[in-house]
């Protein structure tokens, strides 16, 4: 019984390690795959975590914004970045359907139900 138990904690153990939130403290946006360092929970900081990012998208990420890591098998040595947001910045009037691409200075393209909106900061043009 008792190896039952040691095999489920360790079993546990790797699962609770595979995901992970905290927050970017670093951006390295200079090589093919972007890496961030980041302070996760507990106060365990991670260097060189490669933040993937969707085709023809992409960001550099400000201090403080937020992370989701996940980590293989639940090794901690090495892991990834598969989510970057910032609610510092985040817009919160859109309507249902509507997207957004934007910045931390307000600038926008706006995917309205009226059409596109670009705001390029302040004047913003409705196509």
């Amino acid at each position: 019984m008792n190896e039952i138990a040691a095999a489920t904690r360790a079993l546990a153990a790797r699962v609770g390690n595979m995901l992970a939130r905290g927050r970017v403290r670093s951006v390295k946006a200079t090589t093919t795959m972007q890496t961030l360092q980041a302070d996760l929970l507990d106060e365990e900081t991670k260097d060189r975590m490669e933040h993937f990012e969707p085709y023809g998208f992409t960001s550099h990420p400000k201090a403080g914004a937020e992370v989701l890591a996940a980590f293989f098998d639940g090794d901690r040595s090495h892991g990834v970045v598969f989510m970057v947001a910032d609610r510092r910045y985040r817009l919160t009037t859109l309507a249902d359907g509507e997207v957004v691409i934007h910045d931390d200075i307000s600038q926008k393209i706006h995917l309205t139900r009226a059409g596109i909106v670009i705001d390029g900061g302040g004047n913003p043009i409705t196509l």
